[in-house]
């Protein structure tokens, strides 16, 4: 197959969905489900990759709105959490702090003994994809989700790695908006490619791919380096996707 050769295949439009669950995943709600559901595990997993950093923007610049300190106060209360105060003004301030982070990309991770697992599961559009049928799965969920409202730049997303995990491959099913991604070999693990893989040969070269919505991307993590971007979403509508 071509998976056992490149370790990465790209499926296109595989989400048909209907226009209710369509706006379900237009915006965060499923997350926020998971979050009111289990906040501890939402928490303990929580990674603020980037929050609201302008392109060439100076970091002690009093208008710039990205620091180690505004990466640290983006917290999953303020991105999932409901609004409970009744207080007009404290509600504006609210709404002005989030508005000034409408550059942002984090994650987290649903995983065996959350009480949210099973709900995290059932809200999935694809639990599996048909190409995938009899693969196993382990018993977690990652979610990647950002907001760029930036219409001109790109948000840098995670940064170039590759992970530490025994599995053969993850796939990412991209619910809404789109993430680009950035690709190229790990040559370091040569034992681990299948004998001629095409893919060693391309050295150091950076494979780009952008997925949108109904995307899956099948990418075996520890043969490929790979960071992603969120580009400019039009409509102020979310980055959003999971994997398995």
């Amino acid at each position: 197959s071509k998976y056992a050769a490149y370790q990465a295949v790209i499926l296109r439009n595989c989400w048909q969905c209907e226009p209710s669950s369509e706006r379900l995943w237009r915006d965060l709600g499923p997350l926020r489900c998971l979050f009111a559901r289990d906040p501890r595990s939402v928490r303990a997993s929580w990674a603020a990759e980037t929050v609201g950093q302008k392109p060439n923007s100076n970091p002690s610049s009093s208008s710039s709105s990205c620091s180690s300190s505004n990466q640290a106060s983006l917290r999953p209360d303020e991105v999932l959490g409901e609004e409970t105060t009744t207080d007009n003004d404290a509600k504006c301030e609210r709404k002005e702090q989030c508005n000034a982070k409408q550059r942002w990309y984090a994650s987290f991770l649903i995983q065996k003994g959350s009480s949210a697992l099973s709900n995290a599961l059932d809200i999935l559009p694809i639990k599996e994809p048909r190409a995938l049928q009899g693969v196993s799965h382990t018993s977690c969920v990652w979610f990647f989700f950002g907001r760029n409202d930036d219409d001109s730049h790109n948000l840098r997303g995670k940064a170039e790695h590759v992970d530490d995990v025994r599995n053969d491959g993850t796939w990412h099913l991209q619910t809404s908006g789109s993430k680009t991604w950035r690709l190229r070999p790990n040559t370091n693990a040569r034992q681990s490619w299948p004998p001629g893989a095409p893919p060693l040969a391309m050295s150091q070269q950076v494979m780009e791919v952008t997925m949108h919505r109904g995307d899956i991307l099948v990418l075996n993590t520890r043969l490929w380096f790979h960071s992603t971007q969120i580009p400019p979403q039009r409509y102020s509508v979310p980055s959003i996707s999971y994997a398995r």
